[in-house]
Order: structure tokens, then sequence, then C-alpha cells
């Protein structure tokens, strides 16, 4: 081989490698946002494309290597903007359309939010295999984890039976307060005012609410697929599992 030769296909060489690099640098970085610390540096990344203090989430999804988030937009509360990270990198503000209902409007304010700070982004990946290890399903895998509000009781299991116990000590106040109610007829109507409160509480607790307003949190739902099955998990807003599916 000639001395020609061998320095052009040094030459080749060169330029492959220098072109591979480059390509290599002009590529965006995926992130896998179901291992490590990849969902808290997307949702760090929105907050930081939004640049607010205080980001109110909706909902939102998480995906492999995507996150897409619904926020009450901090320039105007009736807002709803979207943002989306994949590849690295943010996109937003995409408006969204509100609901009508005659002539009431799913404005951004009627919607129940979480501070995205609270949330427990750090938890999803051991949150996603304790859901998949749950399911007992062969060759599992997790292709979503979406967040938006639910009743309690979806993401915390011993929610209702708490629920229940106070329900029950406050049914036998009540009970006894009526009965000296009726006895001090003279009183009767404090005394029927001073139970209101406990009544009250009685039909937070039956119904899970806040008198006259739904009380929704922010819960997950992990979604479990495998050859063979599907199984869905629900856990609260920091990750922990309600280890029966849905």
């Amino acid at each position: 081989m000639t001395k020609s030769k061998v320095t052009a296909i040094i030459a080749t060489a060169i330029l492959l490698i220098v072109g591979l690099g480059c390509s290599r640098l002009a590529m965006p970085g995926r992130s896998n946002l179901f291992e490590g610390d990849g969902a808290v540096k997307a949702a760090a990344a929105i907050k930081e494309k939004i640049g607010a203090s205080v980001v109110n989430v909706i909902r939102l999804s998480v995906k492999l290597d995507e996150m897409e988030m619904t926020v009450q937009s901090p320039s105007n509360p009736k807002n709803i903007d979207k943002y989306v990270f994949e590849n690295g990198k943010v996109t937003g503000p995409e408006p969204v359309q509100v609901f009508s209902f005659g002539e009431n409007e799913m404005t951004a304010d009627k919607y129940p939010s979480s501070p995205i700070d609270e949330i427990g982004f750090a938890a999803i990946p051991d949150t996603i295999q304790r859901a998949i290890a749950l399911s007992k399903l062969e060759n599992a895998k997790v292709d979503l984890v979406s967040m938006d509000a639910q009743g309690g009781e979806q993401g915390t299991p011993n929610l209702k039976e708490e629920r229940e116990k106070e329900r029950g000590t406050l049914d036998s106040e009540i009970k006894e307060k009526r009965k000296a109610c009726f006895k001090e007829r003279s009183r009767i109507g404090d005394c029927m005012r001073e139970l209101k409160p406990l009544e009250d509480r009685v039909q937070q607790l039956r119904f899970g609410h806040t008198v006259g307003r739904a009380k929704l949190v922010l819960t997950w739902r992990i979604f479990v697929e495998g050859p063979r099955g599907r199984k869905n998990f629900w856990a609260d807003k920091n990750g922990k599992l309600n280890e029966k599916s849905f």
C-alpha cells in the first residue's frame, strides 16, 4: 500500500470520527423519566420554563421519555397552559381550551391543583417497580403514570377507615348532645346551633368532601402492562402506593 493511500485512509477515518462525534453532539439527549432522577429533572425544567415561584399543577402524564404538564397560568389564574418535556427540552406554553357547560366555563381556577414542589417526582422509579412486582404479570412494564384530581381514598386506602372511625365517634357525641338539648328546653336553640359544626363534619366524613364542594386531591395512576394482561394502581401525590389494583 502506498504512502498516499495510507494517508487517504487515515484522513477518511478522522473525518468519520469527527462527523460521528458532531452528530452525537447535535442529537438532543433522550431522558429516561422512569429511572434515577429523570422525572425530577424534567419537572424542574418545566418549572424553570414557566418562570414562576409557585406552579399549580392541574394534571400531568409521565411516559418513559416525555412529561406533559397542564398548569394554571401564573399570569392569569383563569387560563390553562400546557408544557411538554421531551428529549431534554421544554416546549410551551400551549394554551388549552376550557370546557363550557351552558353558562359555566371550567376555567383553571375551578380545577383542584397541587403545587409542583409538593409532588413526589423522586418516588416515581420505586413506585413503578413496586407496582410491577405487585401486578405479578409476566414481562410487565409501565407505559404511563398519570396524575390528576381524584377522591382521596384512591391513593390513601386507609383514609376511608380513618373517616369511618371518626364518624362513629362523632355520631355518639351528637346523640348524647341531642339528649342533653331536649333536657334543657330553655336553651334548645343555642344547643342545636352548637351541634351544627359536628353534623357538618359528619357529612364531610360520610361523603369525603367539604360542605358544598367535592374534595379531590392529586392522585397517581400507574398503568402496568404485560403480554398476558394489564393492571393499574393508585398512589398518593408522594408515590405511596395503594397496593390493591383497580
